[in-house]
């Protein structure tokens, strides 16, 4: 598997999903979790966001360590494929799209926490154009924390080249 991806604490998926708005009253409780994330993306800060993570209790202080590292090769990666973000708006429509999603700890860790939302938003980004960012944020966490946070394109056909190469390239050994 690719460099960037040497452990399996990291899931990055590709599938199509239908988008949920999520209710205002998410949004305001789960401000600032959303504002640094979407900052640190624009300015390409992955150790930051890799940082607003809910990390499994269960992990050492040097699994939890890993795992940052591992989050914050995988967007950075995605982030290179995708390209730098020129704007970003908050996404109100339900639209198909092709989805990669970093998200945090193993299945086990994920299926005990199922109580998040998303916040989607719409992105022009340099290298692919239009696609959203998603961020998936625990309900139930005692402060709020990322699950996930994945990069996305509108589901059409050229889109399905787009992302289909990227997978390849994620497939691929050092």
């Amino acid at each position: 598997m690719n460099k960037y991806f040497q452990t399996a604490l990291v899931t990055i998926c590709c599938f199509m999903t239908l988008m949920l708005v999520p209710g205002k009253a998410q949004c305001t409780d789960y401000g600032f979790v959303t504002e640094m994330t979407t900052n640190y993306l624009q300015t390409q800060n992955f150790r930051g966001i890799s940082s607003l993570y809910l990390m499994p209790e269960h992990f050492s202080n040097q699994q939890k360590q890993e795992e940052k590292n591992v989050i914050s090769n995988a967007l950075q990666f995605l982030m290179s494929e995708f390209g730098a973000i020129k704007s970003m708006d908050l996404n109100q429509d339900d639209i198909l799209w092709f989805e990669f999603m970093v998200t945090v700890g193993d299945m086990t860790f994920l299926e005990s926490r199922s109580d998040y939302f998303q916040r989607v938003y719409s992105a022009d980004f340099e290298t692919v154009g239009d696609g959203f960012v998603i961020l998936q944020i625990f309900k139930d966490a005692e402060q709020p924390r990322l699950r996930g946070v994945g990069l996305a394109l509108p589901a059409t056909p050229d889109n399905a080249i787009v992302v289909q190469q990227i997978a390849e390239k994620l497939s691929q050994p050092n």
